[in-house]
């Protein structure tokens, strides 16, 4: 598939990225690293008329990533998981949104037309905690089927709350508060995994189906979750 014509702007900073997004009234997209954006273009899914590149073409960055919106990929769900403070920059200034905030539909974020991703912010883990990531796909260049982020507290030896983020299960990322709240209130590992579907909407697509995805993530969330317990 070849993508539709484009125009290609080079920004020489961050500020010029934002004045270039300021003039195209919404119809850019700021490309770091391509690796999500360049294949919805060639499937004609995305079709931005001008294209702000840093020079940063030849690798991915968690902030293009982040600000692409695709609830299939592995970071979203990852900084979800770990409690992300995220910082973008317009013409009104800097501010600040949290993880939780940030992601509204598929492919669709809080940023406005003319906002930037600028500073990614990650609360400092603890000894007493452990983390896991997991996902299963076809093939090793694939999106998840199902991913899931998990991060274990531990106080003295024993499982005192997870925070879990699961990818691919919904229209964004999601966190798995019903399990969550299961370990935190005692639960087992194996009791909290089977509640992970709760509040999700898995898609159904070549991938899998809604209920195998509803399986897997139960699966990869048990596995997560004793693996986080152990690290």
């Amino acid at each position: 598939m070849i993508p539709a014509r484009f125009d290609y702007d080079v920004a020489e900073s961050v500020d010029h990225a934002i004045e270039l997004l300021g003039e195209a009234g919404g119809d850019a997209k700021l490309l770091a690293g391509g690796h999500s954006l360049i294949p919805a273009m060639k499937l004609r899914i995305a079709r931005p008329s001008q294209i702000g590149d840093p020079p940063v073409r030849h690798r991915g960055t968690l902030g293009g990533t982040l600000s692409h919106g695709d609830p299939a990929s592995d970071m979203p769900a990852v900084m979800l998981a770990l409690g992300a403070e995220l910082d973008v920059r317009g013409k009104g200034g800097t501010r600040s949104i949290p993880v939780a905030d940030f992601f509204t539909g598929v492919f669709e974020t809080a940023l406005a037309p003319d906002e930037a991703l600028v500073e990614v912010r990650v609360p400092k883990l603890g000894a007493s905690t452990g983390w896991a990531y997991l996902k299963a796909n076809r093939r090793a260049q694939d999106w998840a089927t199902v991913g899931v982020a998990a991060l274990v507290h531990r106080d003295d030896g024993k499982v005192a709350g997870a925070s879990i983020g699961l990818v691919n299960m919904g229209a964004t990322p999601l966190r798995a508060r019903a399990a969550e709240d299961a370990l935190a209130g005692g639960s087992s590992v194996a009791d909290a995994a089977a509640l992970v579907g709760q509040g999700t909407e898995p898609p159904s697509d070549q991938a899998g189906s809604s209920e195998y995805r509803a399986h897997l993530a139960q699966v990869l969330t048990r596995r997560a979750l004793e693996q986080a317990a152990e690290a």
